[in-house]
Protein backbone atom coordinates (compact mmCIF):
# COMPACT_ATOMS: atom_id res chain seq x y z
CA UNK A 1 0.00 0.00 0.00
CA UNK A 2 1.29 3.32 -1.19
CA UNK A 3 1.56 6.79 0.56
CA UNK A 4 -1.90 8.09 -0.80
CA UNK A 5 -3.55 4.88 -0.15
CA UNK A 6 -2.22 5.03 3.41
CA UNK A 7 -3.62 8.30 3.72
CA UNK A 8 -6.72 7.66 2.48
CA UNK A 9 -7.70 4.46 4.40
CA UNK A 10 -6.69 6.54 7.51
CA UNK A 11 -8.71 9.63 6.66
CA UNK A 12 -11.49 7.01 6.16
CA UNK A 13 -11.22 5.36 9.18
CA UNK A 14 -10.88 9.12 10.78
CA UNK A 15 -14.05 10.06 9.76
CA UNK A 16 -16.09 7.27 11.70
CA UNK A 17 -14.28 7.27 14.40
CA UNK A 18 -15.52 10.87 14.66
CA UNK A 19 -18.69 10.52 13.94
CA UNK A 20 -19.43 7.80 16.17
CA UNK A 21 -17.76 10.09 18.63
CA UNK A 22 -20.40 13.15 18.19
CA UNK A 23 -23.48 11.37 17.22
CA UNK A 24 -23.52 10.08 20.74
CA UNK A 25 -23.70 12.85 22.96
CA UNK A 26 -27.07 13.79 20.04
CA UNK A 27 -28.58 10.99 20.55
CA UNK A 28 -28.17 11.28 24.61
CA UNK A 29 -29.65 15.11 24.08
CA UNK A 30 -32.64 13.70 21.91
CA UNK A 31 -33.46 10.62 24.31
CA UNK A 32 -33.13 13.58 27.49
CA UNK A 33 -35.51 15.99 25.35
CA UNK A 34 -37.73 13.92 23.38
CA UNK A 35 -40.38 13.70 27.01
CA UNK A 36 -39.59 16.66 27.92
CA UNK A 37 -41.82 18.18 24.80
CA UNK A 38 -45.42 17.82 23.04
CA UNK A 39 -46.39 15.09 20.24
CA UNK A 40 -46.74 18.46 17.39
CA UNK A 41 -42.70 19.10 18.36
CA UNK A 42 -41.32 15.64 18.26
CA UNK A 43 -43.48 15.28 14.77
CA UNK A 44 -42.14 17.84 13.51
CA UNK A 45 -38.43 17.30 14.48
CA UNK A 46 -38.87 13.66 12.96
CA UNK A 47 -40.06 15.34 9.63
CA UNK A 48 -36.72 18.12 9.96
CA UNK A 49 -34.54 14.75 11.09
CA UNK A 50 -35.34 13.10 7.29
CA UNK A 51 -33.95 11.71 4.49
CA UNK A 52 -36.63 13.48 2.74
CA UNK A 53 -36.17 16.85 4.36
CA UNK A 54 -32.05 16.95 4.37
CA UNK A 55 -32.25 16.32 0.42
CA UNK A 56 -34.78 19.03 -0.39
CA UNK A 57 -32.73 21.52 1.86
CA UNK A 58 -29.30 19.88 0.12
CA UNK A 59 -27.98 18.63 3.18
CA UNK A 60 -28.49 15.34 1.57
CA UNK A 61 -25.34 15.54 -1.06
CA UNK A 62 -23.06 15.85 2.14
CA UNK A 63 -20.54 12.89 1.85
CA UNK A 64 -21.96 11.81 -0.81
CA UNK A 65 -18.00 11.78 -2.67
CA UNK A 66 -17.80 8.87 -0.42
CA UNK A 67 -20.39 6.45 -1.73
CA UNK A 68 -17.94 5.58 -4.32
CA UNK A 69 -14.94 4.72 -2.22
CA UNK A 70 -13.75 2.22 0.42
CA UNK A 71 -16.34 0.90 2.61
CA UNK A 72 -14.87 3.20 5.78
CA UNK A 73 -15.43 5.83 3.53
CA UNK A 74 -19.54 5.13 2.43
CA UNK A 75 -19.83 4.45 6.45
CA UNK A 76 -18.49 7.78 7.28
CA UNK A 77 -20.09 9.53 4.80
CA UNK A 78 -23.44 7.90 6.11
CA UNK A 79 -22.52 8.43 9.35
CA UNK A 80 -21.96 11.98 8.60
CA UNK A 81 -25.42 12.37 6.79
CA UNK A 82 -27.35 10.85 9.96
CA UNK A 83 -25.18 13.00 12.05
CA UNK A 84 -26.77 16.29 10.19
CA UNK A 85 -30.35 14.66 11.00
CA UNK A 86 -29.79 14.45 14.18
CA UNK A 87 -28.71 17.98 14.70
CA UNK A 88 -31.94 18.88 12.75
CA UNK A 89 -34.16 17.22 15.00
CA UNK A 90 -32.49 18.34 18.13
CA UNK A 91 -33.08 21.74 16.75
CA UNK A 92 -36.57 22.14 16.59
CA UNK A 93 -36.79 19.79 20.13
CA UNK A 94 -34.27 23.24 21.51
CA UNK A 95 -36.27 25.44 19.41
CA UNK A 96 -39.59 25.10 18.90
CA UNK A 97 -41.19 24.23 15.52
CA UNK A 98 -40.93 27.36 14.00
CA UNK A 99 -36.79 26.78 14.11
CA UNK A 100 -36.69 25.36 10.71
CA UNK A 101 -38.45 28.48 8.58
CA UNK A 102 -36.10 30.86 11.25
CA UNK A 103 -32.96 28.84 9.45
CA UNK A 104 -33.99 28.50 6.42
CA UNK A 105 -34.97 32.79 6.05
CA UNK A 106 -31.20 33.11 7.94
CA UNK A 107 -29.87 31.31 4.32
CA UNK A 108 -31.85 33.52 2.13
CA UNK A 109 -31.41 37.31 4.30
CA UNK A 110 -28.28 36.50 6.35
CA UNK A 111 -28.05 38.99 9.42
CA UNK A 112 -25.01 41.88 8.20
CA UNK A 113 -22.07 41.60 10.28
CA UNK A 114 -21.02 44.56 12.54
CA UNK A 115 -17.56 45.96 11.84
CA UNK A 116 -14.97 47.61 13.47
CA UNK A 117 -15.43 51.98 13.51
CA UNK A 118 -11.89 52.85 12.58
CA UNK A 119 -10.05 53.72 15.17
CA UNK A 120 -12.13 52.94 18.55
CA UNK A 121 -13.22 55.98 20.62
CA UNK A 122 -14.08 54.75 24.03
CA UNK A 123 -17.24 55.07 26.15
CA UNK A 124 -17.23 57.71 28.32
CA UNK A 125 -15.79 56.75 31.73
CA UNK A 126 -13.12 54.55 29.87
CA UNK A 127 -9.27 55.90 30.25
CA UNK A 128 -7.86 57.94 27.71
CA UNK A 129 -4.84 56.25 27.57
CA UNK A 130 -2.83 52.82 28.43
CA UNK A 131 -1.68 53.59 32.50
CA UNK A 132 -4.23 51.05 32.88
CA UNK A 133 -6.27 48.86 30.74
CA UNK A 134 -8.84 46.29 30.28
CA UNK A 135 -8.43 42.88 27.77
CA UNK A 136 -10.11 40.73 26.02
CA UNK A 137 -7.95 38.17 24.22
CA UNK A 138 -9.91 36.20 21.88
CA UNK A 139 -9.26 33.00 20.34
CA UNK A 140 -10.91 30.65 17.65
CA UNK A 141 -13.54 27.91 19.17
CA UNK A 142 -16.93 27.03 19.00
CA UNK A 143 -16.78 25.78 22.57
CA UNK A 144 -13.68 25.50 25.20
CA UNK A 145 -13.29 21.93 25.10
CA UNK A 146 -11.46 21.15 21.52
CA UNK A 147 -10.21 24.92 22.08
CA UNK A 148 -8.07 23.66 24.72
CA UNK A 149 -6.07 21.31 22.51
CA UNK A 150 -4.79 23.52 20.59
CA UNK A 151 -1.89 26.49 21.34
CA UNK A 152 -3.53 29.31 20.95
CA UNK A 153 -5.76 28.54 24.10
CA UNK A 154 -2.21 28.63 26.26
CA UNK A 155 -0.72 31.18 24.52
CA UNK A 156 -3.56 33.74 25.17
CA UNK A 157 -3.83 32.80 28.85
CA UNK A 158 0.28 33.66 29.05
CA UNK A 159 -0.74 37.10 27.75
CA UNK A 160 -3.45 37.81 29.93
CA UNK A 161 -1.28 36.89 33.24
CA UNK A 162 1.78 38.93 32.05
CA UNK A 163 -0.55 41.72 31.31
CA UNK A 164 -1.95 41.26 34.94
CA UNK A 165 1.57 41.08 36.21
CA UNK A 166 1.73 44.59 34.34
CA UNK A 167 -1.48 45.85 36.28
CA UNK A 168 -3.79 45.55 33.59
CA UNK A 169 -7.23 43.33 33.76
CA UNK A 170 -6.81 40.37 30.96
CA UNK A 171 -9.60 38.20 30.14
CA UNK A 172 -9.53 35.18 27.60
CA UNK A 173 -13.12 34.50 25.43
CA UNK A 174 -13.27 31.90 22.11
CA UNK A 175 -15.33 33.30 19.13
CA UNK A 176 -18.90 32.04 20.39
CA UNK A 177 -18.21 33.99 23.75
CA UNK A 178 -18.09 37.13 21.45
CA UNK A 179 -21.31 38.44 23.20
CA UNK A 180 -19.97 38.19 26.48
CA UNK A 181 -21.00 41.23 28.07
CA UNK A 182 -17.39 41.30 30.43
CA UNK A 183 -15.93 41.02 27.43
CA UNK A 184 -17.87 44.17 25.76
CA UNK A 185 -17.03 46.21 28.99
CA UNK A 186 -13.18 45.80 28.25
CA UNK A 187 -10.98 48.71 26.74
CA UNK A 188 -9.04 46.43 24.27
CA UNK A 189 -10.03 43.21 22.02
CA UNK A 190 -6.77 41.23 20.64
CA UNK A 191 -7.78 38.29 18.69
CA UNK A 192 -5.23 36.18 17.88
CA UNK A 193 -6.05 35.40 14.27
CA UNK A 194 -4.66 31.67 13.21
CA UNK A 195 -8.83 30.34 12.53
CA UNK A 196 -11.22 33.12 12.46
CA UNK A 197 -12.11 34.92 15.71
CA UNK A 198 -15.33 36.63 15.26
CA UNK A 199 -15.45 40.65 14.89
CA UNK A 200 -14.16 43.78 15.93
CA UNK A 201 -16.84 46.13 17.64
CA UNK A 202 -16.91 49.84 18.25
CA UNK A 203 -16.10 51.62 21.31
CA UNK A 204 -13.00 49.86 22.08
CA UNK A 205 -9.22 49.39 20.73
CA UNK A 206 -9.57 46.73 18.07
CA UNK A 207 -6.42 45.03 17.37
CA UNK A 208 -6.35 41.47 15.06
CA UNK A 209 -2.47 39.28 15.68
CA UNK A 210 -2.03 37.25 12.52
CA UNK A 211 -0.09 34.36 13.71
CA UNK A 212 -0.69 31.77 11.26
CA UNK A 213 -2.79 30.86 8.40
CA UNK A 214 -2.08 33.89 6.49
CA UNK A 215 -3.75 32.87 3.07
CA UNK A 216 -7.14 32.47 4.82
CA UNK A 217 -7.17 36.27 5.58
CA UNK A 218 -8.55 38.93 3.31
CA UNK A 219 -7.33 42.05 3.39
CA UNK A 220 -11.52 43.23 4.18
CA UNK A 221 -10.97 41.14 7.17
CA UNK A 222 -7.59 43.14 8.68
CA UNK A 223 -9.13 46.76 7.58
CA UNK A 224 -11.89 46.06 9.87
CA UNK A 225 -9.42 46.49 12.67
CA UNK A 226 -7.88 50.11 13.78
CA UNK A 227 -4.27 48.14 13.94
CA UNK A 228 -3.20 44.57 12.81
CA UNK A 229 -0.01 42.85 14.35
CA UNK A 230 1.77 39.95 12.07
CA UNK A 231 3.84 37.31 13.72
CA UNK A 232 5.96 37.69 9.98
CA UNK A 233 8.32 40.98 9.59
CA UNK A 234 8.47 39.86 5.86
CA UNK A 235 4.59 39.79 5.50
CA UNK A 236 4.36 42.52 7.86
CA UNK A 237 6.28 45.04 5.34
CA UNK A 238 3.92 43.08 2.46
CA UNK A 239 0.60 43.96 4.25
CA UNK A 240 1.72 47.70 4.72
CA UNK A 241 2.17 47.69 0.70
CA UNK A 242 -1.08 46.69 0.23
CA UNK A 243 -3.98 47.57 3.31
CA UNK A 244 -4.90 51.05 4.42
CA UNK A 245 -4.90 49.88 7.85
CA UNK A 246 -1.55 49.95 10.42
CA UNK A 247 0.29 47.22 10.50
CA UNK A 248 3.09 46.31 13.76
CA UNK A 249 5.50 42.83 13.43
CA UNK A 250 4.94 41.28 16.37
CA UNK A 251 6.38 37.66 16.29
CA UNK A 252 5.31 34.86 18.43
CA UNK A 253 6.73 34.26 22.10
CA UNK A 254 7.15 32.03 24.69
CA UNK A 255 6.70 31.26 28.24
CA UNK A 256 9.17 30.70 30.26
CA UNK A 257 7.53 29.69 33.31
CA UNK A 258 5.79 26.56 31.39
CA UNK A 259 8.86 26.19 28.73
CA UNK A 260 12.31 25.40 30.64
CA UNK A 261 14.78 22.56 30.54
CA UNK A 262 13.93 19.76 32.81
CA UNK A 263 14.72 16.56 31.08
CA UNK A 264 12.73 13.16 32.25
CA UNK A 265 13.97 9.77 31.25
CA UNK A 266 10.71 8.23 30.75
CA UNK A 267 9.60 10.13 27.57
CA UNK A 268 13.49 10.00 26.14
CA UNK A 269 13.48 9.65 22.47
CA UNK A 270 16.34 10.27 19.83
CA UNK A 271 13.55 11.93 17.64
CA UNK A 272 10.20 13.47 18.46
CA UNK A 273 7.14 15.02 16.15
CA UNK A 274 4.37 16.67 18.24
CA UNK A 275 1.37 17.88 15.84
CA UNK A 276 -1.84 16.44 14.88
CA UNK A 277 -1.53 14.31 11.38
CA UNK A 278 -3.98 16.56 9.58
CA UNK A 279 -5.27 14.02 7.42
CA UNK A 280 -1.73 13.46 5.87
CA UNK A 281 1.69 12.75 6.37
CA UNK A 282 2.99 15.85 7.46
CA UNK A 283 5.98 16.71 5.59
CA UNK A 284 8.68 16.31 7.91
CA UNK A 285 7.16 13.19 9.32
CA UNK A 286 6.98 11.47 5.80
CA UNK A 287 10.80 12.65 4.84
CA UNK A 288 11.82 11.24 8.35
CA UNK A 289 10.10 7.88 7.74
CA UNK A 290 11.58 7.74 4.03
CA UNK A 291 14.85 7.69 5.34
CA UNK A 292 14.55 5.43 8.19
CA UNK A 293 14.82 7.86 10.85
CA UNK A 294 11.00 7.64 12.01
CA UNK A 295 10.15 10.21 14.84
CA UNK A 296 8.26 9.38 18.41
CA UNK A 297 4.92 10.96 17.11
CA UNK A 298 2.82 12.47 19.50
CA UNK A 299 -0.78 14.22 18.08
CA UNK A 300 -3.78 13.03 17.00
CA UNK A 301 -4.21 10.48 13.93
CA UNK A 302 -0.94 9.20 13.88
CA UNK A 303 -2.32 5.96 15.56
CA UNK A 304 -4.37 5.66 12.35
CA UNK A 305 -1.32 6.96 10.21
CA UNK A 306 1.35 5.51 11.42
CA UNK A 307 0.68 3.39 14.63
CA UNK A 308 4.01 1.86 14.64
CA UNK A 309 5.45 4.87 15.91
CA UNK A 310 2.66 7.01 17.48
CA UNK A 311 2.61 7.63 21.41
CA UNK A 312 0.14 9.41 22.31
CA UNK A 313 -2.79 11.88 20.96
CA UNK A 314 -2.16 14.34 23.37
CA UNK A 315 0.37 15.62 26.13
CA UNK A 316 -1.39 18.38 28.03
CA UNK A 317 0.49 21.84 27.78
CA UNK A 318 1.85 22.54 31.00
CA UNK A 319 3.57 18.94 30.75
CA UNK A 320 5.31 19.86 26.76
CA UNK A 321 8.35 21.24 28.60
CA UNK A 322 9.60 17.73 29.96
CA UNK A 323 8.70 16.15 26.60
CA UNK A 324 11.10 18.70 24.75
CA UNK A 325 13.77 18.14 27.25
CA UNK A 326 14.36 14.77 26.81
CA UNK A 327 14.54 14.19 23.32
CA UNK A 328 17.79 14.06 21.56
CA UNK A 329 16.33 16.35 18.40
CA UNK A 330 12.40 18.00 17.93
CA UNK A 331 11.82 17.80 14.54
CA UNK A 332 9.17 20.75 13.53
CA UNK A 333 7.50 21.98 10.37
CA UNK A 334 4.87 24.51 9.47
CA UNK A 335 2.36 25.05 6.92
CA UNK A 336 2.53 25.63 3.46
CA UNK A 337 2.01 29.25 3.53
CA UNK A 338 3.63 30.04 7.05
CA UNK A 339 6.79 28.70 5.88
CA UNK A 340 6.39 30.55 2.36
CA UNK A 341 5.49 34.26 4.28
CA UNK A 342 8.01 33.58 7.22
CA UNK A 343 5.87 32.75 10.16
CA UNK A 344 7.80 31.11 12.67
CA UNK A 345 6.11 28.09 14.82
CA UNK A 346 5.34 29.21 18.12
CA UNK A 347 6.22 25.30 19.02
CA UNK A 348 10.10 26.02 17.98
CA UNK A 349 9.85 28.99 20.45
CA UNK A 350 8.86 27.11 23.02
CA UNK A 351 11.27 24.09 22.28
CA UNK A 352 14.19 26.39 22.59
CA UNK A 353 13.17 28.03 26.09
CA UNK A 354 13.76 24.10 27.00
CA UNK A 355 17.08 24.09 25.34
CA UNK A 356 15.86 21.61 22.70
CA UNK A 357 18.23 20.87 19.85
CA UNK A 358 15.45 21.39 16.64
CA UNK A 359 15.66 20.52 12.92
CA UNK A 360 12.50 22.33 10.56
CA UNK A 361 11.76 22.89 7.38
CA UNK A 362 13.53 25.86 5.39
CA UNK A 363 11.83 28.81 6.85
CA UNK A 364 13.20 32.48 6.44
CA UNK A 365 11.67 34.28 9.00
CA UNK A 366 13.93 31.17 11.24
CA UNK A 367 16.96 33.11 9.82
CA UNK A 368 15.63 36.54 10.55
CA UNK A 369 14.57 35.72 14.32
CA UNK A 370 16.59 32.97 15.23
CA UNK A 371 19.85 33.31 13.53
CA UNK A 372 22.22 30.39 14.09
CA UNK A 373 19.54 28.65 16.94
CA UNK A 374 17.39 26.40 14.58
CA UNK A 375 18.90 23.82 12.19
CA UNK A 376 17.15 23.56 8.92
CA UNK A 377 16.27 21.01 5.77
CA UNK A 378 15.34 21.01 2.32
CA UNK A 379 14.72 17.70 1.19
CA UNK A 380 15.05 13.74 2.57
CA UNK A 381 18.38 13.35 1.73
CA UNK A 382 19.50 16.57 3.37
CA UNK A 383 17.06 15.76 6.39
CA UNK A 384 18.84 12.02 7.05
CA UNK A 385 22.32 13.76 6.60
CA UNK A 386 22.22 16.12 9.29
CA UNK A 387 19.79 14.00 12.00
CA UNK A 388 23.07 11.34 11.81
CA UNK A 389 25.42 14.28 12.15
CA UNK A 390 23.97 15.80 15.03
CA UNK A 391 22.68 12.27 17.17
CA UNK A 392 26.83 11.53 16.81
CA UNK A 393 27.49 14.99 18.07
CA UNK A 394 25.74 15.69 21.23
CA UNK A 395 27.84 18.84 21.99
CA UNK A 396 27.10 20.33 18.67
CA UNK A 397 23.35 20.11 19.69
CA UNK A 398 24.05 21.26 22.95
CA UNK A 399 25.63 24.51 21.34
CA UNK A 400 22.74 25.25 18.95
CA UNK A 401 20.36 24.12 21.94
CA UNK A 402 22.20 27.27 24.23
CA UNK A 403 22.16 29.69 21.48
CA UNK A 404 18.67 29.07 21.17
CA UNK A 405 17.32 29.33 24.54
CA UNK A 406 19.30 32.58 24.87
CA UNK A 407 17.82 34.15 21.74
CA UNK A 408 14.12 33.31 23.10
CA UNK A 409 14.96 34.33 26.79
CA UNK A 410 16.06 37.83 25.37
CA UNK A 411 13.88 38.43 22.80
CA UNK A 412 10.59 36.57 22.52
CA UNK A 413 9.43 36.04 26.18
CA UNK A 414 5.65 36.58 26.79
CA UNK A 415 6.73 39.53 29.42
CA UNK A 416 8.73 41.16 26.26
CA UNK A 417 5.20 40.92 24.36
CA UNK A 418 3.08 42.21 26.76
CA UNK A 419 5.28 45.44 26.86
CA UNK A 420 5.49 45.50 23.19
CA UNK A 421 1.62 45.50 22.74
CA UNK A 422 1.23 47.58 25.62
CA UNK A 423 3.33 50.32 23.33
CA UNK A 424 1.20 49.30 20.48
CA UNK A 425 -1.97 50.18 22.46
CA UNK A 426 -0.57 53.24 23.12
CA UNK A 427 -0.29 54.34 20.15
CA UNK A 428 -2.92 53.21 18.51
CA UNK A 429 -4.71 55.42 21.32
CA UNK A 430 -2.52 58.66 20.75
CA UNK A 431 -3.37 57.88 17.28
CA UNK A 432 -6.67 58.43 18.18
CA UNK A 433 -6.68 61.33 20.05
CA UNK A 434 -4.51 63.24 17.39
CA UNK A 435 -6.91 62.73 14.86
CA UNK A 436 -9.84 63.44 16.98
CA UNK A 437 -8.04 66.80 18.31
CA UNK A 438 -7.85 68.20 14.66
CA UNK A 439 -10.86 67.15 13.00
CA UNK A 440 -13.92 68.59 12.39
CA UNK A 441 -17.31 67.58 12.88
CA UNK A 442 -17.72 65.94 9.18
CA UNK A 443 -14.03 64.39 9.78
CA UNK A 444 -14.96 60.80 10.48
CA UNK A 445 -16.71 59.78 7.37
CA UNK A 446 -13.90 61.83 5.50
CA UNK A 447 -10.97 59.32 7.72
CA UNK A 448 -13.75 56.37 7.36
CA UNK A 449 -13.23 57.03 3.32
CA UNK A 450 -9.46 57.56 3.62
CA UNK A 451 -8.69 54.11 5.50
CA UNK A 452 -11.04 52.20 3.98
CA UNK A 453 -12.63 50.95 6.95
CA UNK A 454 -16.41 50.90 7.56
Amino acid sequence: MNRREIEARARAEALVRDELARSGPLEAALAELEPQVGPARRLVAALAGSRLVGLLAGYGTAGRRSRGGSAAERRGGELRRRRFRLTRRKRVLDSGMTQPLRAAWARVRPTPIESGSGVATPPPGRPADASSLSFCIRIAGRDWGPAELGGDAALARSLARALSALGHEALVQIAAEADDPRAAETDVLLALRGRPAGEPSPGRVNLLWLISHPDEVQLEELERYDRVLVASRRYAERLRDVTRVAVEAMAQFTDPALFHPDPDASPRHELAFVGNWRGEFRRIVADAIEIGWPPALYGQGWDLLAPEHAVAEHVPHEELYRLYSSCAILLCDHWDDMRRLGFVSNKILDALACETFVIADENRGLAELLPGAVETYSGPAELGEKIGCYLGDPEARRSMAERGRSLVLAEHTVERRAEQLLEIVAATINERDRRAGGASAAAPARRGADTGRA
